[in-house]
């Protein structure tokens, strides 16, 4: 252990002299797993995968391990050799296979190796209820009713059709029913990954040559989540899904979270435990995607220093050259200030994500009328009476960024002031100190 790891410092060498580390966020996949579907033409059953689908196997948990040694060696000077509650707070979204990850990178990352019981507590929220790390996200109309729109343009066309006798092997190997597309391949794809990444037998008719250019579609179709190929509805979509998640990584670069009943400092290390989606739309908000789906155990890492600048980092593998910047590609050089992120990130973030999902629309689609049109002569009177108070109001004196915000849900449309610094979306700060309320 060298003197700065000693004294508890974490340096950084620069062109302008030493500068401290003093928060980081990581946003990291889970481990190797089981199929997420299993596929009987490669004999994916409970025999093979005891555990079931999409659940996190022993080689799931080492390259956990291997990432929790990698960041203990990054920051061992800025984090205390032992667990101490204050200095770490740790969120995944509640799957087994991120909550069994996040464990094992902790054990790692504090070098606890017995069995037992493992003092690290991970938080959680319920799925339907994450709209920070569940991506793509549910309950936001708006992108229900447009997702279908990013897998039915020309450029998704024409990959369909330039790689046909790729993903008919594809469905051959897999006995699929119907013709795979871009869009539909992933399950496919998904079992032959997770037979090679826990070293299984191979399958007879995969070779490295198709493998690759499977890989490569996939990762397109990962895209076509979160953006159209063309990227004309990059923003738009992102607005929904990644740039929420990055207004909060802004949130939290700006004022890290404090343990809810601790009174003192923030936190020096802010952990989210999620999936290769999770990731993937925060690269595409990011504008920084490459077409290469995020591996197991793969890492974004938001590093802030004590001089106000923050440098990010993108892991994608096990080894020291699989860990890149992308701070050059998103402001232009080595590390960003806060206001740089803020300013390259505007057009993804909403101000008010209830409303840009347009899920305060007065008569959403799909509800009934029980009694005929006695629902519906209800609801109109109801909002002519709502609407008349509003007007009404308009005159008195308000908080002029409260009646703005009001303006925008009904609206449906968000003001992107240049100037504004805070970002509203979906609520977190409440739900993310304590999720389960008093226990």
């Amino acid at each position: 252990m060298n003197l700065w790891s000693i004294i508890g410092i974490s340096v950084i060498q620069t062109a302008h002299g030493e500068r401290d580390r003093d928060f980081v966020l990581a946003i990291w996949r889970h481990g190797k797993r089981s199929p997420m579907v299993f596929q009987k033409a490669f004999g994916d059953d409970f025999e093979l995968w005891p555990d079931g689908a999409g659940q996190l196997t022993p080689l799931g948990v080492e390259i956990h391990q291997e990432l929790g040694n990698f960041l203990r060696d990054r920051y061992s000077g800025l984090m205390s050799p032992q667990y101490r509650r204050e200095e770490l707070y740790i969120r995944s979204t509640d799957r087994d296979r991120t909550l069994l990850s996040a464990v094992s990178n902790l054990g790692s990352f504090y070098n606890v190796s017995s069995s037992g019981f493992v003092p690290f507590p991970v938080h959680t929220v319920p799925i339907g209820d994450d709209k920070i790390l569940r991506m793509p996200v549910t309950g936001c109309n708006k992108y229900d009713q447009i997702k279908h729109q990013l897998t039915n343009t020309p450029l998704m066309e024409q990959l369909n059709a330039k790689y046909r006798s790729e993903l008919d092997k594809l469905g051959e190997l897999g006995k699929s029913e119907e013709p795979l597309k871009v869009h539909t391949m992933w399950p496919v794809i998904d079992s032959i990954d997770c037979h090679i990444a826990n070293n299984l037998d191979e399958i007879d008719g995969v070779t490295p040559e198709l493998l690759a250019t499977w890989r490569w579609l996939a990762a397109k179709g990962m895209e076509s989540l979160f953006t159209d190929l063309e990227q004309e509805k990059r923003e738009e979509v992102s607005r929904m899904n990644g740039g929420v998640l990055l207004g909060d990584v802004l949130s939290q670069l700006q004022s890290p979270l404090v343990q809810p009943d601790l009174n003192g400092n923030p936190v020096k290390y802010l952990v989210y435990s999620a999936h290769d989606t999770t990731l993937s739309a925060a690269l595409v908000a990011m504008d920084t995607w490459d077409d290469v789906q995020p591996y197991y155990a793969s890492a974004l890492l938001f590093e802030r220093y004590n001089d106000g600048t923050i440098e990010i980092f993108f892991r994608n593998g096990t080894s020291e050259s699989d860990l890149h910047s992308l701070s050059e590609k998103i402001c232009g050089s080595s590390s960003c200030t806060h206001s740089e992120l803020t300013d390259a990130w505007r057009d993804v973030i909403p101000l008010s994500w209830e409303a840009e999902c347009h899920n305060m629309d007065p008569k959403p689609e799909g509800i009934a009328d029980p009694s005929g049109t006695t629902l519906g002569v209800f609801l109109g009177i109801s909002w002519i009476l709502f609407l008349g108070y509003f007007f009404w109001n308009r005159g008195s004196k308000k908080n002029p960024d409260q009646m703005s915000l009001i303006t925008s849900e009904f609206s449906m449309t968000v003001s992107d002031e240049k100037n504004s610094t805070t970002f509203q979306s979906v609520p977190t700060t409440a739900a993310y100190e304590n999720p389960t309320g008093p226990i």
